[in-house]
């Protein structure tokens, strides 16, 4: 618990890096999100950790109002940043597990890549209080199709083997469901339709590793030993053209408050 604790802390650390670097989610999965929500420009959504505004921007640009709570400082003033050409956008710098919305104030409460930081004996609960009646809670990950591709295995086996303690990895269909049972167990919706939006990650090798660098794991590493894992990623992707190619689907886990 203490580490994990630290971890959510870690990104704090790295505002502008996780913004340049961490990718955007698919637009249909945004629009379908807003739709099935039946969000009108009077509505507000709620965002439970923004971090520096990646998904927040995605989702103003639909003109929606949006209440987004950050637990980093740091983060929460880049979103302001990156965020000050949308009025209808508010960043709260709170800890969300310490912190109990509004009742029955938002039409859709989301989560970029985040709710697993979101205590489950409290959040499930304050996401549907949250809610009006007939509202919408979709956090959603984005889902690689392996750990770290096949390509770049035998740097990880090399310079940091302990990230590769748990291959072979969990299918998607396998990690999916784990996740729609665990948001089952939490007792608080009774439904989970889980909603696939693939789409093509493609990067070079500097662009790969940055972004990889604001990864909880990698961040937490020593930095040498880290450095020397970058240099071998960087190798194997150079020999590979020069870019490196992954499937990703974005999961949207959407939950619906009764009517």
């Amino acid at each position: 618990m203490q580490d994990k604790e630290a971890r959510r802390w870690t990104f704090d650390a790295i505002p502008r890096e996780y913004l340049v670097a961490r990718p955007r989610y698919p637009d249909a999965m945004v629009d379908a999100l807003i739709q099935q929500a039946a969000m009108g420009p009077d509505d507000r959504a709620l965002e439970v950790g923004p971090g520096p505004g990646v998904a927040t921007r995605q989702f103003a640009e639909r003109g929606i109002g949006i209440l987004a709570v950050e637990l980093g400082p740091k983060l929460a003033e880049v979103a302001r940043e990156y965020l000050r050409d949308f009025p209808k956008v508010v960043i709260e710098n709170r800890d969300v597990n310490a912190w109990t919305p509004p009742t029955e104030a938002f039409r859709l409460v989301y989560a970029g890549q985040a709710w697993h930081w979101v205590d489950p004996e409290t959040g499930f609960r304050k996401a549907y209080d949250a809610l009006v009646p007939g509202g919408v809670f979709a956090p959603f990950w984005n889902h690689p199709a392996d750990g770290h591709a096949e390509l770049l295995q035998p740097a990880y086996l090399e310079h940091a083997p302990e990230l590769h303690k748990e291959r072979p990895y969990a299918s998607l269909d396998e990690r999916v469901e784990t996740r729609v049972q665990d948001f089952l167990a939490a007792g608080v919706f009774d439904a989970v339709d889980p909603q696939r939006f693939p789409w093509t990650m493609r990067r070079t090798a500097d662009e790969y590793i940055a972004m990889i660098a604001t990864y909880s794991d990698h961040l937490r590493m020593d930095p040498e030993r880290c450095a020397r894992l970058f240099d071998a990623i960087r190798e194997r992707i150079e020999a590979n053209g020069g870019f490196i190619e992954r499937p990703v689907t974005a999961v949207a886990y959407v939950c619906r408050k009764p009517d």
